[in-house]
């Protein structure tokens, strides 16, 4: 506790060995002073002028000052030099218009060992209301400050290895990017996947294991810059974040360095080879945003593997010719959309318990000036990962709206769905968005309109994906997740998700009646989705056996070629208004 702004009066400085304060006081105090004197924390009791006139126990001792050391000066001699003037300005202001002060005080001990301390200051005043003492409690914050630090280093590290975790490498991949965006530098994200580390687990056991990825985890640190960061993801595989690349030869010698030293022998391992593949992504040429830039290192990393490993491939060096083709392509989409190029077919969904249409999926086309009309695989994957990607989500949910309003005026009021990209799924404004291309329609429930969403755009960032369906889901949007099962779905995603359906892939539906796994998976779903209380929809039925199949599995609602292919408007209008009238809808 520092001194007064005033500064102390010049009184005489007690003796240490006179009668304590509460030494001259009755049977009250004296029971006061051995609860003063036992107390954990330490206990000051200054005078108005911020001399110390009694001291506990507990506060000699994590001072490290002995009793006459401390009577008659200033909890001045405590100061670290941490805090500023304004800190204790600031403080004694407090105290001086409400009577007390409580904040963290970094001090300094006897020994030169700094302390962070919770301190509680208190004026106490005499009958006649004036200051006659302050009472000061320090609390030793060292414990708990350790076992934060602890928790801390726990939520962000690898325990086996000590090295950052996933979280903690995105955390600094943002930074990095964040810097290399303001001053204009190359940026490397690297994949890294160890070779033969299988055998040695399956040949000598797990502790071998982690003892070898311990060692490679030593020998990545110890051959990387200092503003370089590697981490741990998960099993045997790696990432490093390299800053400031300035040109390929540097980022050759770095990558050469590292595959030269995974490759030592690893002691007691001596007849298990060791390797690495790495797959490189650089930015801003191959990604713009870190989830872009790893899963374009892990395409790469996969190339090396393929190539014989023990390699390191560019993702960029590989597609160089694909990117300049997907450049162009993308233009050519731009000006689609300019010179209005693209059209929506619609699909049916009919329910499997009375063969009724309940719905419709609504899929892009491109009637392509010289090459006809293309299906959304020729040129989607293009602008994946892109702006364009949103442009194109927000026209076709436009052209949706527009062909469901013009329904709804000719009598025919039908659900929708739509594919919505990962781009537009991470914008925390889509619910807004969807309301406000809504209310263009007036009259149209926002019932009809349901979103597809793949389950791998949507665990890109879950917590983030399902806060912002459920604000949709709020304002009337219903949502389903497609091609359930080809990702990595748990019971975990479909129960933080708030979806309505669960749409089954075609590439299951296909095989469902040769193959026992496919079915089993289909079962699963069916029976996840009952569970979960999501209808589920199974995708690519063409063959009426496989409709009796899923009927027999209690599938809810199907589409494919086998009831009809996706059609324009006008067809399709005149297929439902043929279908209904072969199929007698129900009271």
């Amino acid at each position: 506790m520092p001194r007064s702004r005033t500064g102390p009066a010049p009184l005489k400085r007690p003796s240490a060995n006179e009668p304590t304060l509460f030494q001259r006081r009755g049977r009250r105090e004296r029971i006061a002073a051995r609860v003063f004197d036992t107390v954990h924390d330490g206990v000051v009791v200054t005078d108005a002028s911020c001399r110390i006139v009694e001291i506990n126990r507990a506060f000699v001792e994590t001072s490290g000052y002995a009793r006459e050391e401390l009577i008659g000066r200033t909890p001045h001699l405590l100061r670290s030099g941490w805090h500023d003037s304004a800190f204790y300005e600031d403080m004694w202001s407090e105290i001086g218009s409400t009577g007390m002060w409580r904040g963290e005080i970094i001090n300094r001990r006897r020994n030169g060992q700094l302390v962070s301390e919770l301190v509680a200051i208190s004026a106490v005043r005499d009958s006649s209301g004036r200051i006659s003492h302050y009472v000061a409690t320090y609390s030793d914050l060292s414990m708990i400050k350790e076992y934060q630090q602890r928790l801390e280093h726990l939520a962000y590290h690898d325990p086996l290895t000590q090295l950052p975790n996933r979280q903690l490498f995105s955390d600094r991949m943002e930074q990095a990017l964040a810097q290399a965006r303001r001053h204009g530098t190359m940026l490397a994200v690297c994949y890294l996947d160890l070779d033969g580390f299988k055998p040695i687990n399956d040949r000598h056991g797990h502790h071998a294991g982690d003892e070898v990825l311990q060692e490679i985890s030593t020998r990545l640190k110890a051959n990387l810059r200092g503003g370089d960061t590697v981490a741990r993801l998960g099993g045997d595989e790696f990432a490093l974040l390299l800053s400031d690349i300035t040109s390929a030869d540097e980022l050759e010698t770095v990558l050469g360095r590292l595959l030269e030293v995974i490759s030592h022998p690893v002691a007691g391992l001596e007849g298990s080879p060791l390797s690495a593949s790495i797959g490189v992504s650089l930015f801003p040429d191959d990604g713009e945003d870190a989830d872009t830039l790893l899963r374009h290192a892990d395409q790469a990393m996969y190339r090396a593997k393929e190539g014989g490993r023990n390699a390191w491939r560019l993702f960029g060096s590989v597609d160089e010719v694909q990117s300049h083709k997907r450049k162009n392509l993308q233009q050519e989409i731009r000006n689609g959309l300019k010179r209005g190029e693209f059209r929506i077919h619609y699909q049916p969904v009919i329910s499997i318990d009375n063969r009724m249409v309940v719905g419709c999926e609504g899929l892009i086309r491109w009637q392509h000036p010289t090459r006809g009309l293309l299906p959304p695989a020729a040129f989607l994957f293009a602008i994946q990962d892109t702006t364009l990607a949103r442009e194109v989500d927000e026209w076709v949910l436009d052209a949706v709206l527009e062909q469901l309003a013009e329904w709804q005026h000719h009598d025919i009021e039908l659900p929708a769905s739509v594919n919505v990209s990962a781009p537009l799924l991470q914008q925390e404004e889509l619910g807004l968005l969807l309301s406000e291309r809504l209310a263009r329609h007036p009259g149209l429930d926002p019932h009809l309109i349901e979103f597809e969403i793949l389950e791998t755009a949507a665990l890109q960032d879950l917590s983030r994906a399902s806060r912002i369906v459920g604000d949709c889901n709020r304002r009337g949007f219903r949502f389903a997740l497609d091609d359930f099962g080809t990702g990595y779905s748990s019971l975990t995603y479909c129960r933080q998700l708030p979806v309505q359906a669960l749409k089954i892939d075609r590439s299951f539906i296909n095989e469902m009646l040769d193959d026992p796994e496919d079915r089993a998976i289909v079962e699963g779903v069916i029976g996840l989705a009952r569970a979960f209380r999501r209808r589920v929809v199974a995708e690519g039925v063409e063959k009426p056996e496989q409709l009796t199949a899923l009927a027999e599995l209690g599938c809810d609602h199907v589409q494919g070629y086998g009831i009809s292919p996706p059609l324009a408007p006008d067809d399709f209008e005149h297929w439902l208004k043929e279908y209904r009238s072969r199929h007698v809808e129900p009271a």
